[in-house]
């Protein structure tokens, strides 16, 4: 297999590790803090107390709405890039350990011939 090639099959298998962690930690954290900065961008518009005031309003709930859907594919974007790197990174230290290996091996055919 080419080095290439081991570094996308690593970086495949980061990404798919990355999307596991996402749905299983990063989904609710992203709702979270995207709903939090959809509030405070609410509240910077509308003024104190959004919800106490205007909480039934359709501009207040698609605003937030639209906040926390940014915030969940923010922190799926994370998650995919940070395994894809992760996953990379990986890869190219296996090829670099393989291609070590394989010199030193040819190196001890030489010497015993």
């Amino acid at each position: 297999m080419s080095r290439n090639g081991i570094i996308k099959k690593t970086m495949l298998i980061g990404s798919g590790v990355g999307l596991s962690l996402y749905a299983i930690y990063g989904f609710m954290e992203g709702l979270l803090l995207g709903g939090t900065a959809g509030l405070i961008f609410c509240q910077g518009i509308f003024g104190a107390g959004v919800i106490e005031i205007n909480g039934s309003g359709l501009i207040t709930r698609v605003i937030l709405g639209g906040a926390m859907l940014s915030g969940a594919l923010v922190s799926l974007l994370v998650f995919l890039v940070a395994g894809g790197l992760l996953g990379a990174a990986c890869g190219y230290v296996l090829t670099v350990s393989a291609r070590e290996k394989n010199e030193v091996q040819a190196e001890e055919i030489e010497n015993k011939l």
